[in-house]
């Protein structure tokens, strides 16, 4: 199979540069592959549930802000965040298609913008516009609400919040498909994920100047769908799963998480764990805000 770029692509990575910078956020480089990305073919229900739980915790909703409020009264933050999620599943089921796929890691990046009112409550929204380069297209969506009880409740010696969100990620990539569906003629599709998410996260973090280091649990329940198209009958699902070019899954799951940010003269930093739906998230935001 002819070798094809994923996320991680010359091409990608300067669409992503320049949408983030015309949105003003920070510009980062995304790590160059030139390995192909994933192939998907003969699905059972096993197989196509371990790959939306890993496609549902890398698109999560990942904002990397801690339980504390913005500001006493008012505070904003804007700023890029960004990150690699493992995918083992991904990537053993890509290489029984394409000895040369490598997909061990799938990347994630939104523009942030966060806004602190009085009574503790937080608005955030994570953003990547729509961008399609080559063979990929990819956007994502995710907002929050988070209230921090100390804003109310004074007496707590640390910070402590409820924050609920929802997201919403499309991604799209193209591959070579060679079997029964196809009449055995190599052909190339198209692969489209869906993904929706909602969950309700509980932080807390203690009340210290410029840092803040927080731990958080949660829960969240995504609707992931995968579906083929450039082709009238190819499908990568086997038959016990569906006869159709499209397939849905609903998992849910326990959520963990673990980060620090820091302040300096206005400028955010910030780095976080997530584990959620079995997969581990590595995240990093830079930000600016007062």
């Amino acid at each position: 199979m002819k070798a094809r770029r994923f996320f991680f692509s010359k091409n990608l990575t300067t669409s992503m540069t320049c949408t983030l910078a015309l949105a003003g956020a920070l510009i980062i480089g995304v790590p160059v592959s030139h390995a192909s990305g994933p192939a998907f073919d003969g699905l059972n229900k096993d197989k196509f549930d371990k790959v939306i739980r890993e496609l549902s915790g890398n698109s999560s909703y990942h904002s990397v802000t801690g339980a504390g409020s913005l500001g006493d009264v008012f505070g904003f933050e804007i700023g890029l965040v960004g990150g690699l999620t493992s995918t083992p599943e991904i990537n053993s089921i890509s290489k029984s298609v394409d000895a040369s796929a490598d997909v061990g890691r799938l990347p994630h990046a939104s523009i942030l913008a966060a806004v602190s009112v009085p009574f503790g409550i937080t608005g955030e929204v994570l953003l990547f516009p729509s961008v399609e380069i080559g063979d990929v297209k990819y956007q994502q969506f995710g907002g929050a609400i988070k209230w921090t009880a100390n804003d109310v409740l004074p007496v707590l010696p640390f910070n402590l919040a409820v924050r609920a969100f929802v997201t919403q990620n499309e991604l799209s990539f193209k591959q070579k498909l060679q079997n029964v569906s196809t009449g055995g003629i190599s052909t190339d599709v198209t692969v489209t994920q869906d993904n929706s998410q909602f969950g309700l996260q509980l932080l807390a973090s203690p009340s210290l100047p410029f840092v803040e280091p927080y731990i958080g649990i949660g829960t969240v329940n995504a609707t992931g769908k995968l579906k083929v198209s450039g082709h009238p009958t190819g499908t990568i699902f086997d038959p016990t799963l569906t006869t159709s070019q499209s397939a849905e899954s609903s998992p849910s799951s326990f959520q963990f998480l673990a980060g620090v940010n820091a302040s300096l003269v206005g400028f955010k930093f910030g780095l976080e764990y997530s584990r959620v739906f079995e997969t581990d998230s590595f995240n990093f935001k830079l930000g600016f805000g007062f």
